[in-house]
């Protein structure tokens, strides 16, 4: 009697103790499970496609496979560092699907390889806060952008000493070769609303303009968030001055052609940031820039209009920036004009081509918002969100 009773002990102490040891790999299963579970939802957060909550990708992740989507394929991804030393930002792209078309494009301009991508920071003017970086991955029409930030904040810690430094020989309203270079962006240096900001109209007399072109313009070659100002036929010989103070820091000498496609001639692209945090403005089809300017260029004029990195040199508003605009030989007369917000405070197209262009109306004083609209003449194949 007692061998039985102990034997049901014995076998009752067995089963509890095996009970035990199951609960303890379930337990320790579910905490692993756990722990992928936020590993998954980390890796999924630091990158997710537009419009995709990163509770959303958790969800979708497998616990086990936090990089693959449930069939098991690696999901596209992009990584992105930034070296302080070098002033490089470097980026690279994972599991993109085979046959699909992908680019790159960034709130500062960079340079692709493949799916690798670098940004130069070095003299593409003041520091920012951060960097937008995309990559929009298509396959049979349907589009997804993978967004990175690259945070520059920590490393701006004494980066605006040298700007402050001055190189003024004089007074550069009048004497270009003189100005002085601005502190680096500022938020508190933007107002409230924008509505009237630019005081200044970069033409002598905003009524010589005939005809408008809208910001958002979808052609066939080419997105242009950039809009343009168009005057009378041979006016060539405009001044162009400062809207506002401004920094210039990248631009682009470039051979264009003229209507008749067999003429080039030389043209200027200016790109300016202003001292209000994120916002740029650009000039285009400059003939003749002053000759402060034209010496920045140190690379022979080609059939190219990327934009090189200039030496930072700042302009007050109303500094002349140019003497002739459009094609002299043929007496197309015009310039380009866009402005961009970064932060995207004023209406920006969800497009990453227009870089962050908006529309640049109101951006003046009423009087001449008015009278610009009432001169364009294009209503079709634009981006509704930029001038909505």
């Amino acid at each position: 009697m007692s061998i039985k009773v102990l034997g049901q002990l014995t076998h009752n102490a067995l089963v509890a103790l095996l009970a035990l040891l199951l609960f303890g790999a379930c337990s320790s299963a579910e905490q692993v499970k756990e722990s992928n579970s936020m590993s998954s939802t980390s890796l999924a957060s630091a990158l997710t496609p537009s419009g995709v909550s990163s509770q959303e990708s958790s969800e979708e992740s497998a616990p086990d496979k936090p990089d693959a989507a449930e069939d098991g394929t690696e999901r596209p991804q992009v990584s992105c560092g930034f070296n302080e030393q070098e002033e490089m930002i470097r980026c690279s792209a994972t599991g993109i699907p085979e046959g699909s078309d992908y680019f790159w494009d960034s709130t500062i301009p960079g340079n692709s390889d493949s799916l690798l991508y670098e940004i130069n920071l070095s003299g593409a003017g003041p520091r920012r806060q951060s960097v937008e970086v995309v990559l929009r991955v298509c396959e049979q029409g349907n589009c997804t952008d993978l967004v990175v930030s690259v945070d520059l904040r920590a490393q701006d810690a004494g980066s605006g000493e040298s700007d402050s430094q001055d190189r003024s020989d004089g007074d550069s309203k009048n004497q270009l070769d003189g100005a002085t270079r601005q502190a680096d962006a500022d938020l508190n240096n933007c107002p409230t609303d924008f509505k009237g900001w630019l005081s200044t109209f970069p033409l002598n007399d905003y009524q010589v303009v005939k005809e408008v072109g809208p910001p958002g313009r979808i052609d066939p070659d080419d997105l242009r968030g950039h809009g343009y100002f168009r005057v009378p036929e041979g006016m060539n010989g405009l001044e162009v001055r400062m809207p506002v103070d401004a920094i210039l820091y990248t631009g682009s000498n470039h051979l264009s052609r003229a209507i008749d496609g067999s003429t080039l001639e030389l043209q200027y692209r200016l790109e300016f940031q202003t001292k209000c945090e994120g916002i740029r403005f650009r000039f285009d089809h400059i003939r003749e820039p002053v000759g402060a300017i034209a010496e920045l260029f140190k690379r022979e004029p080609r059939e190219d209009s990327r934009g090189v990195s200039l030496e930072p040199m700042a302009f007050r508003e109303g500094d002349l920036i140019a003497t002739k605009i459009g094609f002299e030989v043929d007496g197309n007369a015009f310039l380009d004009f866009g402005i961009y917000d970064d932060l995207k405070r004023v209406s920006t197209s969800q497009d990453p081509r227009f870089q962050n262009a908006v529309c640049f109306y109101d951006f003046f004083p009423s009087e001449i918002a008015s009278y610009l609209r009432g001169r364009v003449q294009r209503t079709d194949n634009l981006d509704p969100a930029i001038c909505p």
